[in-house]
């Protein structure tokens, strides 16, 4: 399965990236920077995009 990683929080933005995942999760976390449209902005490498929110899942939340 594959995750795209968009420029903006909608369908019709500019897809920058695609998240891999092995049997059925991403192996590699990633830092949830915000919530917006039912899309979460994360941090991949030097870019900054976001995800559709029902694809991903809370692991852990770190407080620190």
């Amino acid at each position: 399965m594959k995750v795209n990683v968009g420029k903006a929080p909608s369908t019709k933005g500019k897809i920058i990236g695609t998240l891999f995942t092995e049997r059925g999760y991403v192996s590699v976390p990633y830092r949830c920077m915000a919530m917006e449209k039912g899309r979460m902005k994360i941090k991949c490498g030097n870019k900054i995009g976001y995800v559709r929110s029902e694809l991903v899942k809370w692991v852990t939340i770190n407080t620190y």
